[in-house]
């Protein structure tokens, strides 16, 4: 397991979308007019993930590691989740970690908290709307990418808001 703490990000803004829920907008190959589905991540690699880092967890404080999830007796919801930050925000509390196949969230500090953030969160994409000249865009997807990958967008969205002079960078994450 990798863990990565130089990254602190903090959560200002916070809307959830039931996974279930369905966004307009055109259906990839079709003519327009369709339905897009949430952007979610595999759901068995998630409850993988949040399997391994509840182990590894367990582990380093000495406990007996937890079993393995029956999934027949649990319901598992993912949600679609939105954060808009600053750049100075971006930098204040959030640490990351690669567990299985997914780079999770697993710590924050107690205003990332406190605006909603939360262990095992896990990022699925980075957006900046326009630059200076109101014309440029920052949209890179994060899902299902490893720590380094997930870093170096998340360094690259911090540099084009600094450069364009943009202050409002939109997370979009899996819960």
């Amino acid at each position: 397991m990798k863990f990565f703490f130089p990254l602190l990000l903090t959560f200002a803004t916070l809307s959830v979308n039931a996974a279930f829920s369905i966004k307009k907008g055109p259906v990839s190959g079709g003519g327009g007019g369709g339905l897009a589905s949430p952007n979610l991540v595999n759901k068995d690699k998630f409850v993988a993930a949040i399997t391994v880092l509840e182990q590894e967890i367990a582990k380093e404080n000495g406990e007996e590691p937890p079993p393995p999830l029956d999934e027949s007796k649990f319901f598992f919801g993912m949600a679609r989740t939105e954060a808009t930050l600053t750049v100075e925000q971006i930098k204040m509390g959030l640490y990351l970690v690669e567990a299985g196949e997914l780079t999770l969230v697993n710590g924050v500090s107690q205003d990332v908290y406190d605006a909603g953030v939360a262990p095992r969160d896990t990022i699925v994409s980075v957006a900046i709307d326009g630059g200076s000249d109101g014309v440029g865009r920052f949209d890179e997807q994060t899902k299902e990418m490893d720590i380094e990958g997930t870093a170096n967008v998340i360094r690259g969205a911090i540099q084009y808001a600094t450069e364009q002079k943009v202050d409002a960078v939109l997370f979009e994450l899996n819960r």
